[in-house]
């Protein structure tokens, strides 16, 4: 029978660190570690609980030896303590003896599609759990234990699993308020910037230029904007849009996730089985048909963790990328929003160029071109800038923005809302091979991020024909 007290994780970390750093700061990095999360004194350490103190140790490690020594000498303790995890249980909490507790009663029903499976692998822990403390009880069984330990370890597993799967469903429905509280902004600032084009195109119209094509697509643009505003502005809280954009720079090495085969779900229900073909067994041993057919199965369950977790690292490798280019586009624009906020700033009046004295000769007026032909009529708006011009700042109010700066503006302002556009429309299809990969409407979000491209296509060709 295993000692209550066994604490092998504490043994190993204690002998580990011991190596490095000496016995007693060893013993002062482990109580620390203890004290500083709030865990008891008694507590039996697991690998997790072993990772938090190295990670303290690592940290101390490189203030103190620098950054190349601290990083090889976590790989390589991870490394040995994935192999010590191979061959050793979490130890089991001891049970208070007596009979097994009733069983609990029935639970509702879950609202969730993860939610059930939550609530039966918590169901398999704590009966694990109870056939653990009836083993440690039973003098026949206590050969059994260890087989009963790998199953606790398993069970429990499962349920760290679940959880974390309730956590990323919390993560995703989070960034995904964020995701359509960012597009109802653009858009909010699209319907404004397509008002203002209304308007234009409706003076030039009136003033006998042939506007009328960009015109309908502009008032249709108007239209599909503010249908999508009526939709999806009740659903959502437009302080959540512009969120600032974090960036996450992970080492994601293998050697720093080593710990993720021995400690899948399936590896150690794989060696639960193992321990539990040794113990049938009995004299056969290694041998037996049922052990060895234990051991294959042992084998491909940790080459199968061992595929999902590379396939893991490299898709999160791959969205680093991904976030690294996309912040990148997000400095772009707003440097470019920068520049469009100093261009549209009032300019300063001019001085007034000092009166001639007189009798000084002023330079004559040059007359029409030879040949006869004189210049094309010049616009309303083209007169307006003239005779403003002639007037001098004092016919101008200061806070009067010139024409030829409302033109340039809101020609930046198209480019920045086709940035807009484009960047919304990338971000929502990396998503769908991403995070919302398994969403059951993955497809209706993929076809909303083709309709932005097709609408930031339209407004470049716009842009680029001069129509816009």
């Amino acid at each position: 029978m295993t000692p209550v007290s066994a604490d092998p994780y504490r043994d190993w970390l204690r002998q580990r660190l011991s190596a490095e750093l000496g016995v007693r700061e060893a013993d002062l990095a482990v109580q620390g570690a203890v004290q500083r999360r709030g865990w008891t004194a008694v507590r039996t350490l697991g690998p997790r609980d072993v990772i938090a103190v190295l990670q303290d140790v690592y940290s101390q490690m490189r203030e103190n030896f620098g950054d190349a020594r601290a990083d090889k000498w976590l790989e390589g303790t991870t490394l040995d303590l994935a192999k010590f995890a191979e061959s050793v249980p979490v130890p089991a909490q001891p049970t208070a003896p007596g009979p097994i507790a009733p069983a609990p009663s029935p639970v509702k029903w879950g609202r969730r599609a993860h939610d059930l499976p939550l609530l039966l692998a918590r169901s398999h822990a704590e009966i694990a759990s109870r056939s653990l403390g009836a083993i440690r009880t039973n003098p026949d069984l206590l050969s059994l234990e260890r087989a009963a330990e790998w199953d606790v370890q398993a069970t429990q597993a499962e349920v760290r699993r679940w959880e974390t799967e309730e956590m990323l469903s919390k993560l995703r429905a989070d960034h995904a308020r964020i995701e359509v509280a960012d597009q109802v902004a653009a858009a909010v600032a699209q319907g404004e910037l397509l008002r203002l084009t209304v308007q234009e195109l409706e003076e030039a119209s009136r003033s006998g230029q042939v506007v009328s094509p960009q015109l309908a697509h502009s008032r249709l643009m108007v239209t599909q904007t503010r249908a999508f505003l009526e939709a999806f502005t009740p659903l959502i809280d437009l302080e959540d849009a512009d969120t600032p954009l974090t960036m996450l720079e992970l080492d994601l090495s293998n050697a720093r996730f080593s710990l993720g085969v021995p400690l899948h779900p399936n590896v150690l229900r794989a060696r639960h089985a193992l321990n539990y073909a040794q113990w049938q067994a009995g004299e056969a041993g290694e041998a037996s048909p049922q052990v060895m057919q234990a051991h294959h199965n042992l084998h491909l369950a940790q080459a199968e963790a061992q595929a999902q977790l590379d396939a893991t690292l490299n898709a999160a490798r791959t969205h680093q990328a991904t976030l690294r280019q996309l912040a990148a586009q997000v400095e772009t624009l707003e440097r470019r929003a920068l520049q469009l906020t100093q261009v549209g700033a009032t300019p300063e009046p001019r001085p007034r160029p000092p009166r001639m004295a007189a009798g000084a000769h002023r330079r004559p007026r040059a007359g029409p071109p030879p040949g006869g032909s004189r210049a094309p009529p010049r616009s309303a708006g083209q007169r307006e800038l003239t005779a403003g011009a002639h007037a001098g700042p004092a016919a101008q109010p200061t806070a009067a923005r010139p024409p030829a700066a409302a033109g340039i503006l809101l020609r930046m302002a198209l480019w920045l809302v086709f940035g807009m556009i484009l960047l919304s429309a990338t971000g929502i299809l990396a998503l769908t091979f991403g995070p919302l990969r398994a969403a059951a409407n993955v497809q209706t979000i993929r076809i909303i991020a083709g309709v932005q491209y097709a609408c930031a296509l339209l407004l470049l060709g716009a842009r680029l024909s001069g129509k816009a």
